[in-house]
C-alpha cells in the first residue's frame, strides 16, 4: 500500500498499476506507462535503421513462404 499523499504527490492513482525494479540506488517504482515508454525508447535507440520493424518481418516471412533464401 502507498500512502494516500505520496500517491497524490506522485499522480499515483488508487488501483494502478506499477512496476518495481530494483537497481543500484534501491527499488525503483513507476507506472506501466512509463515503463512502457521506457522500453519503447530503448527499442528506437537499438533500431538498426529506419524502416519498419513489421514491414520487415513480413517481408521476411513472404520470401520464406515463396522458398526463397
Amino acid at each position: 500500500m502507498i500512502p494516500v499523499d505520496i500517491r497524490e504527490a506522485l499522480g499515483i492513482e488508487k488501483g494502478q498499476e506499477l512496476t518495481l525494479s530494483l537497481t543500484e540506488d534501491g527499488l525503483t517504482l513507476c507506472t506501466l506507462e512509463l515503463a512502457r515508454a521506457r522500453v519503447k525508447a530503448l527499442a528506437r535507440a537499438h533500431r538498426k535503421d529506419d524502416g519498419s520493424v513489421v514491414d520487415a518481418f513480413l517481408t521476411a516471412r513472404r520470401a520464406e513462404a515463396a522458398g526463397e533464401p
